[in-house]
């Protein structure tokens, strides 16, 4: 861990955040990526956005790090890169191809889908694409962001940018350190750790592993009748699959949109029916799939959940307790769980 003036800088990744460090460096997993559509042009305002990207890099240092092995801890570890360009994470598209009636649509999607970061190096690990001047899109890796990261982060930018846009550049300059504002080009600086370490106001989330049970623990309390163990009476076979796994990477999930009026709807249902929105979420997607399945075997399912609501300031090692007191700071960083897993049967 590397500490000065109770900031954490650099640290040792934890036991499940090598799960997502491994899953990326073997190829097995690409990103994520969140589009915000901002209701004031990005582009015609590029100084007031290069500032809140500074700000939000200065509060949220684990954007300005990679994962390389520290040889001085023996492990791997998140460390800070030694300068962030521009245009090492802001690109710009047009709004022709990748916009159908003013919505993202799916080639651009796959666009974004093609977006692979490298570990080990002198890289950043998330990308901004604007499309147009209104649509931002956050594409992180997995080992520095779980997937509410990049919602975090448009809220975080968004907050930034009003305050960004209020604040004179001198008063800017003596908090968030000196920035070209006129004439911005692509090979500009943003980031300088040397220069800018005295800038950096927080620490790097903690990591989630501390704050739970031993990880060596049996998680079902040697429980041999624990709901994932047991196999469906009348269902003695798994499903097989398909065909036999491809490592193709043309498939990708996408996130559907649902109006303020369905989302009423489904959490009205959910409450009447006291059930959690991911449960709701789980049941549909095993019931849409079930086709696929058939009526002969029993399959399992794995949902991720963020595990942030394990936090507590009371459990944390002391450069931590500012980030975990504050209600108003978002926590990034890799907090997820690997999966709950669910059987279901037809």
């Amino acid at each position: 861990m590397t500490l000065d003036n109770s900031i954490v800088y650099s640290r040792p990744l934890s036991v499940s955040e090598n799960f997502f460090r491994c899953r990326t460096a073997s190829g097995n997993y690409r990103n994520f990526v969140v589009t915000a559509t901002y209701n004031q042009s990005l582009k015609k305002k590029l100084y007031v956005l290069v500032k809140a990207l500074r700000k939000t890099i200065l509060e949220y240092p684990i954007l300005a790090t990679t994962v390389k092995f520290d040889k001085t801890v023996n492990a791997f570890a998140y460390v800070p890169l030694k300068t962030i360009n521009l245009s090492d994470i802001l690109f710009f598209e047009g709004d022709e191809k990748w916009l159908t009636n003013g919505v993202i649509n799916e080639n651009y999607m796959k666009y974004c889908n093609e977006t692979q970061f490298k570990l080990y190096e002198e890289n950043v690990l998330f990308k901004l694409i604007l499309v147009g001047d209104f649509h931002l899109s956050a594409i992180f890796e997995h080992t520095i962001g779980d997937g509410l990261v990049a919602n975090y982060f448009h809220e975080v930018l968004l907050k930034n940018l009003a305050e960004c846009e209020s604040i004179e550049d001198a008063a800017f300059e003596t908090q968030f350190g000196p920035l070209v504002f006129e004439n911005i080009k692509a090979e500009d600086e943003i980031f300088n750790f040397s220069k800018d370490k005295l800038y950096i106001k927080n620490s790097l989330p903690p990591p989630i592993d501390p704050f739970l049970e031993d990880i060596d623990l049996d998680y079902s309390f040697g429980d041999p009748h624990f709901q994932d163990k047991i196999i469906p009476e009348g269902f003695p076979n798994k499903w097989k699959g398909r065909f036999d796994t491809v490592d193709t990477h043309d498939i990708s999930f996408k996130l559907i949109n649902f109006s303020k009026q369905e989302t009423k709807i489904i959490l009205s249902k959910c409450k009447e029916h006291k059930v959690g929105i991911t449960s709701y979420i789980e049941v549909v997607h095993a019931l849409t799939l079930q086709p696929i399945f058939g009526d002969n075997s029993f399959t399992t399912h794995r949902t991720a959940m963020t595990l942030r609501r394990h936090y507590t300031p009371d459990l944390a090692e002391p450069p931590y307790k500012k980030i975990l007191s504050d209600s108003e700071y978002k926590i990034f960083g890799t907090s997820a769980h690997m999966g709950f897993v669910r059987i279901f049967h037809q």
